[in-house]
């Protein structure tokens, strides 16, 4: 109940909506995404990017974005949301994946496939986060 972080597969089923393309909402990352702008780069407001199908912005780009689960090497997402992997169970492992790109790189890195991780003490000026809510 309340407000969390999304899981890995809950994230990329978001960004992908149910549509064939590259990165969230086009095959076009200029369209819907913040990308390669480097050092000189900054975040920008939400909103100013086309959304994807199903009205989502910015999962592309901008900003990578962190989702609950632990670094799995070999995580592989399925179209089904329902069949959302667990993430590993080695807890001494303290890496935590995040999603989606940001300002800072290029355009093969705001794919929706692309995926990254750090300990969750990481800080960066290109990593934040979204919240999801489970429905009652």
């Amino acid at each position: 109940t309340g407000y969390r972080l999304p899981t890995e597969a809950e994230w990329e089923y978001a960004a992908r909506a149910d549509q064939p393309t590259i990165y969230s909402g086009s095959n076009d990352p200029a369209k819907v995404a913040w990308f390669g702008e480097g050092e000189k780069g900054k975040t920008h407001p939400i909103g100013k990017k086309d959304p994807n199908a199903w009205g989502f912005h910015d999962l592309s780009g901008n900003v990578w974005e962190w989702v609950w689960d632990l670094y799995a090497a070999e995580y592989s997402a399925s179209k089904d949301v329902a069949i959302n992997p667990d993430g590993p169970i080695n807890l001494t492992d303290p890496r935590r994946v995040y999603r989606g790109g940001s300002f800072w790189i290029g355009a093969r890195f705001v794919r929706v496939a692309s995926r990254n991780w750090y300990t969750p003490d990481f800080r960066s000026d290109y990593l934040g986060f979204r919240v999801a809510r489970s429905s009652p």
